[in-house]
């Protein structure tokens, strides 16, 4: 039981990898990269789509406007 919670925290973390990286960054999809990384992250195919999604790049609202 000691090991297990260690053990499923570490999962649960890599589970949410794409995630957690895409609230690090500020990223303007963290919504939907978090419904992808839910609903298709079991599948390998849809946690890799998830983080690499997350990892593109961040778009800044403020460029353009002379702000």
């Amino acid at each position: 039981m000691v090991i297990g919670i260690p053990v499923l925290l570490i999962i649960g973390g890599i589970y949410f990898l794409p995630t957690i990286i895409s609230a690090i960054r500020g990223h303007h999809n963290q919504v939907p990269i978090l419904i992808v990384n839910i609903f298709f992250g079991w599948t390998l195919l849809g946690w890799i789509v998830a983080l690499i999604w997350a990892t593109t790049a961040v778009r800044n609202f403020d460029e353009g406007r002379g702000l």
